[in-house]
């Protein structure tokens, strides 16, 4: 057998066992020498199923949805045209279209608009030339015999017939929509057409040859099949994944999200931007289209099973715009707010029960917040109106700790102002801030954090949640932002990291207070890799699949010093124990587990194997197998660099 092959035999479980770990010699490459030395070298640990701990919380395994770089535009989003509202401007012209008709013949107008302060005005000459604009890239893309939706929202100075079209850039045409327009107010062009192949980096060109001014104010193509304009085959992949929560709309994008926007149809609602944040909306040239409001969002939530978490904006916002977010989301008919989301068509409460109070303030906030005793202040105001608005909400303040530093002069005025009000602090971190991850030594330092530094710093915080803990209560801890680093997709380095940190949020939830840990961020930056014409797990969601398994299970303790990272639970109903494991990069390792032989019936693992062990690696190889019982041992042979999960059930 492989490398790659767990070695099984049997096992069965009633009350205490073994489970046991060993680093094997370089030189043992057969079979017989594995076996020999897995004879020779044994040490063991002890799991006692009868005496587990607490139960680990969905909540641990959470996500960022944040709408940043192609996480929303060409990830979640089923959008597929660019600067489909005409924001992002360029010397007077829209970027991301192409003028048809002479130069000139289109231009930003902002004396009035239809989605914000802006449209496009377009100026067909008297000779009836074609003219209007047009967009071709990959992101326009279809698939054979699935049905889409355009829409247009048109103003015209007189009555005129608008021409819509999508092709190949060539010869095929998928689209071709002649609709006569009324003069006077905005009016809706929408057509619906069916692919008959697959095709990336279509034309889309809409134009008129009628004589006169013209205006654009928002164009869309989507399936129309699309999840609340989201795309389907990520929201299963995200379903999939099973995320305890999922936290909306940021991160620091938060700073310049509206809400109350969201309300809005779609392709009214205001492009929000520019940021000025060189790393935020990156691909959307500094400007999101909101796509996604409050609605939506939790649209996704209840889809995908999670717990929504909200992010309110305080740059430039009030108390009472936060408090009125907290109603629409909670109140009943007897709110005002609440009865307009009961009029929108959503008569049930959301019963949003996180919110955060600012994000990341001492780096992103504008203005007054951006001090910690101008924070400390408006998040004293902020905290009291939403509490007024919904008193069981739970809130965490914009505490600051990161990479081993508890920040005191941003932390200490913070605490005193938020201590009554607060539910939890909050503890993001980063670890290629630290780590730079071009060496053999960075790799291992990679895989070892989690055990060390991540730990170190949510200590910190967790003493400074103790130091000004109320009589009454425990503060909690939320580490809201975790990856190895933002902005990257999965790697084999970045999948053991958060294997290991998984299992270590696992152990610690208890003695640390975690009460939620949220990911940063799922689509396109490390668990689901979205293409044009396809979405799929990336190294990362490979890794959150595979440990979805522990939540709600009960922690079992670990006894002793495993040669690998890991984590075992046992389900609710006390017949089946998982356990999760994470080998390090520099030798293959034996896993043996030994437990009472007439309590074991069946028993399954999942190994995911590093293609290579290269830095740059985004491939891991998965296997699985059902094995049988034999002599009361289950042993597993663990490859450099394996991420491994065994399930035993118990009769």
């Amino acid at each position: 057998m492989d490398r790659r092959r767990f070695l099984i035999s049997s096992a069965s479980m009633i009350g205490a066992g073994i489970f046991a770990s060993v680093a094997l010699p370089a030189e043992t490459n057969d079979r017989t020498n594995r076996r020999a030395a897995l004879n020779q070298q044994l040490s063991t640990v002890q799991l006692d199923v009868k005496n587990h701990g607490g139960v680990i919380s969905p909540l641990l395994f959470g996500h960022n949805l944040e709408i940043t770089r192609r996480g929303i535009w060409s990830g979640l989003s089923a959008e597929m045209v660019a600067n489909r509202k005409f924001a992002a401007v360029e010397n007077n012209q829209p970027k991301r279209w192409t003028v048809v008709g002479g130069e000139g013949a289109a231009r930003i107008e902002t004396s009035f608009g239809y989605a914000g302060h802006q449209c496009l005005r377009v100026e067909v000459p008297a000779d009836g030339s074609p003219t209007g604009i047009k967009q071709q890239h990959e992101v326009l893309a279809v698939h054979t015999r699935k049905p889409y939706s355009v829409r247009v929202w048109v103003r015209s100075e007189a009555a005129r017939v608008l021409r819509v079209c999508l092709t190949d850039g060539a010869h095929e045409v998928y689209l071709e929509k002649t609709a006569t327009c009324k003069s006077g107010d905005w009016q809706l062009v929408s057509a619906e057409f069916t692919a008959h192949d697959t095709q990336e980096n279509c034309e889309l060109k809409i134009t008129s040859s009628t004589p006169g001014s013209y205006w654009l104010g928002a164009v869309s193509l989507q399936p129309k099949d699309a999840f609340h304009g989201m795309r389907r085959d990520v929201v299963a992949l995200l379903k999939k994944m099973k995320p305890g929560c999922l936290r909306f709309p940021g991160g620091c994008y938060e700073e310049f999200y509206s809400w109350e926007d969201g309300l809005l149809p779609v392709d009214q609602r205001p492009p929000i931007g520019p940021t000025g944040l060189w790393f935020l909306l990156t691909d959307t040239d500094d400007y999101d289209t909101h796509e996604i409001g409050i609605d939506e969002f939790m649209a996704v939530c209840r889809e995908v099973g999670a717990e929504p978490a909200i992010t309110v904006r305080m740059s430039e916002k009030t108390p009472e715009s936060a408090a009125a977010w907290v109603e629409y989301c909670n109140g009943d008919k007897s709110t005002k707010w609440g009865q307009l989301r009961i009029e929108r068509g959503y008569r049930v409460p959301y019963h949003v029960r996180w919110w955060f109070v600012g994000n990341e303030m001492f780096a992103f906030g504008r203005g007054e917040v951006l001090k910690a005793d101008g924070y400390s202040a408006q998040c004293r105001l902020f905290s009291e109106a939403m509490k007024n608005a919904d008193d069981s909400i739970y809130l965490v303040p914009c505490t600051q700790f990161s990479n081993g530093v508890a920040w005191p002069d941003w932390n200490t005025p913070v605490m005193e102002s938020a201590k009554d009000t607060m539910r939890a602090g909050s503890a993001h971190q980063y670890m290629l801030d630290q780590i730079p991850l071009v060496t053999e030594a960075d790799y291992a330092k990679v895989i070892n954090t989690p055990r060390g530094s991540v730990v170190d710093t949510l200590k910190l915080a967790r003493e400074l949640m103790d130091k000004y803990q109320p009589e009454d209560r425990r503060l909690g801890l939320v580490y809201d932002e975790w990856n190895l680093m933002w902005g990257r997709k999965g790697s084999v380095p970045a999948a053991l990291y958060v294997a290991g940190i998984l299992n270590m949020l696992c152990r610690e939830a208890q003695p640390l207070g975690l009460e939620m840990a949220c990911y940063f961020m799922p689509v396109n930056e490390g668990a689901i890799k979205v293409t044009p014409l396809a979405a799929e797990f990336d190294t990362t969601g490979h890794v959150f699949e595979l440990y979805k398994i522990h939540q709600g299970n009960r922690l079992l303790e670990v006894a002793g010093t495993p040669t690998v990272d890991l984590c075992a639970s046992l389900s609710p109903d006390g017949k089946r124990v998982t356990v999760t494991a994470v080998n390090g990069i520099t030798a293959e390792q034996i896993v043996t587990l030994t437990l009472p032989a007439e309590a074991m019936t069946n028993a399954r693992v999942v190994h995911l194997v590093p293609k290579s062990l290269e830095i740059t690696e985004t491939e891991l190889i998965r296997t699985e197998e059902r094995v049988s019982i034999k002599q009361g041992r289950l042993t597993v042979l663990m490859a450099p660099g394996e991420i491994a999960r065994i399930t035993v059930d118990i009769a």
